[in-house]
């Protein structure tokens, strides 16, 4: 078959996959095309690159979800549009930077990434009196993205602007018409306006009038500006850092005290603290595990004995579960050396659940520089590391060392990162489509030959019968040969053994013992002739008496002997073909041979049972086994190896405790060969 031909083959194959690469497609195109190997060049190098930024995760944080609007008809939106939600801060501020995190909501359907957002939206910056001061994005079109899901929007400005607020306005939202109702709403979970490392829009006031929201308690026009997302903790991946946190011994009742105390090394300007809750990176953690319900802060410039204060006091209520999000705590300006978080109230799930204490990190702060990267810690329990999942580990030094539960913490530089992150995601996707659309290039050719094909295939549907015929007289012939080789080899050699043995008895004084060594190589020759015979008989599959003929070959060979056979039912539902069944006869009765001449065992031992997607066959003698230092030769045994590697089985050889030889033999099986 000419190369033409057999290239349309493998690309009408990826047609009738519904264009999906297989290995032989990929194999053609780096071949007969510069574009494809360029294509698959980038996107390794694009994957590559993702693999070092943050990921959006589509995991439940827990925490506070942002604003939400109440449930809007699609009429009625169109009648109110715009939809405006304002957020103002105190005094004018320098904004370089506007982050916008759309919401999620769990429901029956599922995770929904980007719950609430509108598909065509404005950013605006406003001065005190609300007039707008410049216009920083409009958006058009947001759900037919092909990659944002869930993703942030990242407005990074060329030019500071000096703003006292910001407008959203909403022009039109979207209506899910995959979900049982047409009704819509205005959501999002955060806002961010930078100046410099500043998150000026933190506890901002968030005027949402034109648009109303719920009362849910998990949905709140403030919980726009607290600084919780639904991403979790601003982080870039470093899997091999080690420590992810901290938490204490269990406590029998959250009123008992426990404590965390950080030294900044000398006395320093404080004005706030940010708390992060542990996170089990690779097993399941309630959310906020080890977050106090009821806390101070307390601070001292010297000795912790002495002259220490109190700067910030839990009101009344306890916290609220955080999640899995940093908490930021803010209170007047001090100084300071040692700053100590004093849980009153701790952790606490459920009356039967202990209680605890717990962070994956601590930042001491001034304005938005981190003082505790690298200080000491003290906790009131629990000063030993603790193994968690996989390599990690929580120890109290973790809590300033600069990482998070999975990865090195960020400031605002994370949201570059992330919109780094879907920038290259489309560049990624687009590269997919272009892939794709080569592929069906390719494929188009291959619709000019269908014809001359469909010609082939009547002729070759005419010639396979007979190249079929042929190869299969061809293996009868070779199986044939085969055995009689094996006839010729073993049993001959047998029989000439046998001979030399009865002449050397007939003239000896004693001939005894040469009478037991003829009836042993005797019976060996009745057994190996019998197994010839049936591979003869069985040319294609075997019945379930290959289970009994196991047996009865064991009980001729090791006549004399102790012999303990057992197979498991479930095994004589295996199938061989002729080529398997040979091949492992052969094992089976070169095993017992070697038994007979060289073990001087009494007792043998075969068990055989279904294992996996295989059949597994275990022989142990307690005779003199082999010494420890031959076993590891690949020559000892020779013969047993290269049957086992022929048969593409797993072949193990040891010495139990007890004495003896243990041969262990998986032999593979295809799922076809399986009785259910």
């Amino acid at each position: 078959m000419s190369k033409r031909v057999v290239i349309s083959l493998l690309l009408f194959h990826a047609f009738l996959s519904d264009g999906a690469l297989a290995i032989g497609d990929e194999w053609l195109l780096e071949r007969f095309s510069s574009r494809w190997t360029a294509i698959r060049k980038e996107m390794v190098d694009l994957e590559s690159r993702l693999n070092e930024l943050p990921s959006v995760t589509v995991e439940d944080f827990g925490g506070m979800r942002g604003f939400r609007s109440k449930l809007m008809q699609p009429d009625a939106v169109s009648e109110i549009h715009p939809l405006d939600i304002f957020v103002r801060w105190d005094t004018p501020q320098a904004i370089d930077m506007i982050v916008l995190v759309p919401a999620r909501n769990y429901d029956d359907g599922g995770l929904d990434a980007q719950f609430g957002l509108p598909d065509d939206f404005s950013v605006e910056l406003l001065n005190a009196d609300g007039t707008v001061v410049r216009h920083v994005a409009r958006e058009r079109a947001v759900w037919s993205h092909p990659v944002r899901n869930g993703h942030p929007f990242v407005y990074a400005l060329e030019e500071p602007v000096v703003a006292s607020g910001v407008r959203l306005r909403s022009y039109r939202l979207h209506a899910h018409v995959d979900r049982s109702d047409f009704r819509m709403r205005l959501a999002w979970a955060e806002m961010f306006c930078y100046s410099g490392e500043k998150n000026v829009a933190l506890g901002a006031q968030v005027d949402a009038s034109g648009s109303a929201h719920t009362s849910h308690w998990l949905w709140k026009p403030k919980f726009m500006v607290d600084g919780v997302t639904p991403l979790g903790p601003q982080e870039v991946p470093a899997p091999d850092h080690g420590g992810i946190g901290w938490f204490s011994v269990s406590y029998r009742s959250p009123d008992e005290t426990a404590w965390v105390q950080l030294d900044l090394g000398s006395v320093q300007k404080i004005d706030g603290v940010r708390l992060y809750p542990t996170l089990q990176p690779l097993t399941d953690l309630v959310p906020g595990f080890g977050f106090p319900q009821q806390f101070t802060i307390d601070v001292w410039e010297t000795s912790r004995a002495k002259g220490g204060r109190t700067v910030y006091t839990q009101p009344g209520n306890d916290v609220l579960n955080p999640g899995n999000h940093p908490v930021l705590i803010r209170f007047p300006s001090c100084k300071a050396r040692h700053v100590e978080i004093h849980a009153t109230r701790l952790w606490h799930i459920a009356a039967s659940y202990p209680s605890y204490l717990g962070f994956a990190e601590i930042e001491v702060l001034n304005g938005e520089k981190n003082l505790a990267m690298g200080a000491a810690v003290r906790v009131s329990s629990r000063k030993e590391r603790v193994p968690a999942a996989a390599s990690y580990y929580w120890i109290p030094e973790s809590l300033t060392d600069g990482f998070g539960p999975r990865g090195r913490l960020m400031g605002a530089g994370y949201w570059l990162l992330q919109d780094e992150r879907l920038r290259l995601e489309t560049q990624l996707h687009h590269l997919k489509n272009e892939a794709a659309d080569l592929m069906k290039k390719y494929l188009a050719a291959v619709h000019g030959l269908l014809v001359f094909l469909g010609t082939g295939g009547v002729v070759l549907l005419l010639l396979l019968p007979l190249r079929y015929y042929l190869l299969k007289r061809s293996f009868s012939e070779a199986l044939r040969l085969r055995v009689a080789g094996d006839l010729h080899d073993d049993i001959g050699s047998s029989l000439g053994s046998i001979q030399i043995l009865a002449e050397t008895a007939r003239t000896h004084a004693e001939p005894a013992p040469y009478l037991d060594t003829i009836r042993t190589q005797a019976a060996e020759c009745v057994a190996s002739v019998r197994d010839m015979v049936w591979v003869m008989r069985s040319p294609t599959l075997l019945s379930d008496g290959w289970g009994n003929h196991l047996r009865e070959t064991a009980e001729i060979m090791l006549d004399g002997l102790d012999c303990d056979f057992r197979i498991e039912k479930a095994a004589l539902a295996c199938r061989f073909d002729s080529e398997t069944w040979r091949n492992l006869f052969l094992f089976y009765r070169e095993a017992l041979h070697n038994i007979i001449r060289h073990s001087q065992a009494s007792r043998v031992s075969i068990h055989i049972a279904p294992e996996g997607k295989g059949i597994r066959i275990v022989i142990q003698d307690d005779g003199v086994g082999i010494a420890p230092e031959r076993l590891t030769d690949e020559s000892t045994l020779l013969s047993l190896r290269q049957r086992a590697k022929r048969l593409k089985a797993d072949f193990q050889v040891g010495s139990p405790p007890e004495g003896g030889l243990l041969l262990t033999l998986l032999v593979p099986l295809h799922k076809h060969r399986f009785i259910s």
